[in-house]
């Protein structure tokens, strides 16, 4: 009895191994190092690699505002935007031409082929307006794609405004998410 229970134990533990192993070598594909730290209204995700993979549609539009921003959000948290083709991007960033009296700017997450994504939309007003403001609302944006909410006071996380502001909140906010990078 006690040799078929040593047995036993040791195919688990082979069996054990051998799972491990593979999930080992296999490794977090870049398109699937999202790990999901959902808020309230269940659309908060957090990168758990220290590499973001985005693409931008920028329909013709002046994306100097967005890439000041990027840079900005990766010295501020470590985490490395790299940029690829839109259909291998898990952040995807489409500035369009379209009006919304709501918002400049809006993130959305789905989720797709087990893989949770994220897609910024950029509205025409953002698109008209001045750098700074601009700035601003990628800052926001960025702010949410990797996982922070919105703060009360004069932040850039704040949600009521898109004058110019400070970036404590964002900073410290990114600073500890990312902490590792």
């Amino acid at each position: 009895m006690c040799t078929l229970i040593r047995l036993v134990m040791k195919k688990l533990i082979s069996l054990f191994i051998i799972v491990l192993l593979t999930i080992l070598s296999i490794g977090p594909a870049a398109a699937s190092d999202w790990k999901s730290l959902r808020s309230e209204n269940n659309k908060r995700l957090v990168w758990h690699s220290c590499t973001v993979l985005y693409s931008i549609d920028g329909n013709g539009h002046s994306t100097k505002a967005l890439k000041s921003a990027i840079k900005e959000t990766e010295k501020v948290s470590g985490v490395d935007f790299r940029r690829v083709a839109w259909s291998k991007s898990d952040l995807k960033i489409k500035l369009t031409s379209k009006k919304n009296k709501k918002y400049y700017a809006y993130i959305n997450y789905f989720h797709d082929n087990n893989i949770d994504r994220g897609l910024i939309s950029v509205y025409r007003g953002t698109l008209r307006a001045s750098y700074k403001t601009q700035l601003n609302v990628y800052r926001h944006e960025l702010g949410h794609a990797l996982g922070l909410d919105h703060v009360k006071g004069s932040d850039v996380m704040n949600a009521r405004t898109t004058s110019s502001r400070t970036r404590t909140a964002w900073r410290a906010g990114l600073k500890h998410l990312y902490r590792g990078c």
